[in-house]
Order: structure tokens, then C-alpha cells, then sequence
């Protein structure tokens, strides 16, 4: 089975999961579009809850 790694987010993640909430809402025609203004909002006021599942270093050993 892999390992799964999860981190703390990066000042590097904050475009891709940027463009990540823009593509999961694009279509929702409920969505005022801001919701990654309102991720933004939240990770400036408790960063600490923000993790992320690393991929790309998941199989390292």
C-alpha cells in the first residue's frame, strides 16, 4: 500500500489550489465564482488548519 503524505500547505500551493476551487465551482450555477476568495480569507486567518495530500511525494522512502 503507499504512504500517504499530507503537509502543511505552502506558500507554493496557494496557485494550484487557486486554480483547483476556480475548476470545481466553474460550472455550478449557484456559484457566485469567489470561492477561492473565500479559501484566501480563510487561510489568512488560520493557516494552520490548511494541509495538503502530497503526491508527488507520497512514494518517497
Amino acid at each position: 500500500m503507499d504512504d500517504i503524505s499530507i503537509r502543511q500547505e505552502l506558500d507554493a500551493d496557494h496557485e494550484r489550489i487557486e486554480k483547483l476551487v476556480k475548476s470545481a465551482f466553474e460550472r455550478v450555477d449557484e456559484s457566485d465564482h469567489q470561492e477561492n476568495l473565500l479559501v484566501a480569507k480563510l487561510r489568512r486567518s488560520s493557516p494552520e488548519l490548511f494541509v495538503v495530500y502530497d503526491y508527488e511525494h507520497s512514494n518517497d522512502k
